[in-house]
């Protein structure tokens, strides 16, 4: 067995995160809902059943960062869950303007779901992600 790194405990952390984020926000609507959410993270059904979630290095960058700055990275899991919300909100978008087939190998969600179901996914992951960064106020930030 080889060392485990602290970027590996983010990687975990990080991925853990973000499947709860939308499996919680997403309890109670239909489950055509979050899957078609988790397909963009890269997850079909379970998140340990697939290994196409790309290489979340925004959300690492925030995390490493905010650990090498002294900060303990684990308060700042909120903002990475944003920012790779964010990224894949515009992903979606993009794809349907760009008409891009495929993306980490396999069909986008504009293809696999249709146009209007790809918009709806992308909007809806910019509302998780702002949903996340409430969390932020929440639990770790001081109230004024």
């Amino acid at each position: 067995m080889g060392k485990i790194t602290l970027t590996d405990d983010i990687w975990g952390v990080l991925d853990e995160s973000l499947h709860d984020c939308v499996t919680s926000c997403t309890l109670g609507f239909p489950p055509a809902y979050a899957e078609m959410i988790l397909y963009q993270l890269g997850w079909d059904g379970s998140r340990f059943d697939c290994q196409l979630t790309g290489k979340r290095i925004r959300p690492l960058i925030l995390l490493l960062t905010t650990n090498a700055l002294g900060g303990e990275w684990r308060q700042a899991v909120p903002a990475a869950v944003a920012i790779e919300l964010i990224h894949n909100f515009s992903l979606v978008h993009d794809d349907i303007q760009d008409r891009s087939q495929k993306r980490r190998g396999r069909d986008t969600v504009w293809v696999k779901y249709g146009e209007a179901q790809a918009i709806n996914t992308g909007d809806a992951l910019l509302a998780l992600a702002n949903l996340s960064l409430l969390e932020l106020t929440n639990h770790y930030l001081p109230q004024t």
